[in-house]
């Protein structure tokens, strides 16, 4: 199955703001449901609040690693490269504030020597699209 444009423009937005070790090291997750303008997202001990419509993603950047580790959220404004960002050091799995509905995440990148094993939520087996 062909990578949509939204997915191959988010995950172009979203690497842009790694470095070359991080991108061959990270997991890219993104939340399913596009995030409306204004909302802010609790993540744990983090917020963060899209000024636009956008999707959410988080990226592991050290997904072999048990938590804390250096992780980071990421914006993206819907039809468009901008992004906000945020570092943080834990994962937004099961992070929601009560009765707030849960997030649902998906893999939109792994990188090549990652494997699947320690993927957070399973990966898509109908694309390698997230494959580097």
């Amino acid at each position: 199955m062909p990578e949509s444009p939204t997915d191959a423009r988010l995950r172009t937005a979203i690497l842009a703001q790694l470095t070359p070790d991080e991108i061959r090291a990270c997991v890219v997750y993104v939340a399913s449901e596009p995030i409306a303008a204004g909302t802010t997202v609790a993540l744990g001990r983090i917020a963060i609040t899209l000024p636009w419509e956008g999707h959410l993603a988080f990226v592991d950047l050290d997904p072999m690693a048990n938590w804390s580790h250096r992780c980071r959220y990421v914006g993206v404004r819907t039809g468009s490269s901008e992004t906000v960002s945020e570092e943080a050091q834990l994962p937004p799995f099961g992070a929601r504030k009560p009765g707030e509905p849960p997030l649902r995440w998906r893999v939109l990148y792994r990188a090549a020597d990652v494997p699947a094993a320690v993927l957070a939520v399973p990966e898509d087996r109908q694309s390698n699209s997230t494959r580097n």
